[in-house]
């Protein structure tokens, strides 16, 4: 007797999409604008991180206020997009690769540009917090 295993999707693809459906499940059980705070930083401070409020932007984004989105964290609409270009660039490749053959060379080119893309990210997001810290649209640390 053999067994028959039902996979739908790859290892990295499943991490990825359990990843997602938990970020959602955070953004949906994230309640109005203000819980309990778990920040580390927030704790110790009293300001907020560079990454502060984005929690609160993926619920507002998963109950469709955009605009209530970017008020919390731009930056998550910019991650967003990332994940939906890469995500778009991987299927239609995979279909071509499905039909012709030839390899998909996005998880290669991922794989060489995450370095860059962590350090491009990682900057626009303390960019961004120096911006809100300077125009008060948060409160600065230490005060």
């Amino acid at each position: 007797m053999s067994t028959v295993r039902l996979t739908l999707l790859p290892p990295r693809a499943t991490a990825l999409a359990v990843t997602g459906v938990a970020a959602l499940g955070a953004g949906l059980l994230a309640s109005g604008e203000h819980g309990p705070v778990l920040c580390p930083f927030r704790l110790a401070t009293g300001g907020y991180c560079p990454a502060c409020g984005m929690t609160r932007a993926v619920g507002r984004l998963a109950r469709g206020d955009l605009a209530g989105s970017w008020h919390l964290h731009p930056f998550l609409l910019l991650i967003v997009g990332q994940v939906a270009v890469a995500g778009l660039a991987w299927a239609l490749l995979a279909l071509r690769r499905r039909r012709s053959g030839a390899p998909n060379p996005v998880p290669a080119l991922l794989r060489r540009r995450a370095g860059a893309l962590q350090l491009v990210n990682g900057g626009l997001l303390l960019a961004l917090w120096a911006i809100r810290l300077a125009t008060h649209a948060i409160p600065a640390p230490f005060t």
